[in-house]
Parts: structure tokens; sequence; C-alpha cells
């Protein structure tokens, strides 16, 4: 399994911007870097222009094996972050399977945020229940 995935940042008027495979270095610092209250300003003034075209700005990031994590900073400094992840468990207590986990947490610091991207690229589920758990 990689470690590294492709990203994407989706503009408020739904324009996307693709980026090729990456690892979480380069993925968190995309995060971290691109101007979210210039985007949320673009949002608020689609918004008011009543524009079917309008969602929240966001980095997000699907995994080959289908997991996804979507971060959408509010400009202010949080993010409302949207992930997938796939936990090992056992039925019976020793037949192998996958149990997928999904769920949105609110007012996530974005530099929490961005410290959820090298656990999900390495599908670490204890690193990231640690985090969400925090805000859950």
């Amino acid at each position: 399994m990689s470690n590294a995935a492709p990203y994407w940042i989706q503009s408020a008027d739904l324009s996307t911007e693709e980026f090729p495979a990456a690892g979480a270095s380069e993925i968190e610092r995309a995060l971290l870097s691109h101007d979210w209250a210039g985007e949320a300003e673009k949002e608020k003034r689609l918004l008011a222009d009543d524009s079917p075209d309008c969602c929240p700005a966001g980095l997000g990031v699907v995994h080959e094996d289908g997991r996804m994590l979507h971060v959408c900073p509010d400009g202010e400094g949080n993010c409302q972050v949207h992930y997938s992840f796939y936990e090992s468990a056992k039925v019976l207590g020793f037949i192998p399977r996958r149990k997928y986990n999904a769920g949105t947490i609110d007012n996530v610091p974005i530099r929490t945020a961005a410290r959820l991207i090298p656990p999900f690229l390495e599908n670490s589920y204890e690193a990231i229940k640690y985090e969400v758990e925090a805000f859950a």
C-alpha cells in the first residue's frame, strides 16, 4: 500500500486543480499555504449573487483503496473534515475483515487537520482515531 496519493484543491466556484500522487509533507504544505481566506470571500460573493456554482472550498485526497480525507477550511483557521478509513477487525475472533468508518468533524484547527494527513496515507487507524476522538 502506498503512502502517497493524488490530491486536489477545489475552489468555492467548483473549479479544481488536481495534483499527482504526493506524500504527506507536500499535501500538508498545500493545505497550510493555500489562500483559504480568499476562497471564503469568493464563496460569500457567489452566495450573495445566488450562484448555483458554489460550495465550500477544500483539499481532498482519495487513496487507491478508497479511503477519503476532505478538509474544508473556513478561512479563519478552522476546518470541517470529512474522513473515511478502514479498521482491521476479526469476525468470530479469527476471520479477518475490514470495517469501514466515516464521519465529519466541525471546527477543527487547520494545523490539527494537517496532522491527519500522514496517518491517513499510512491507514493508521489508531492515530486517526486519536485525533478524531479529540473532537468528537
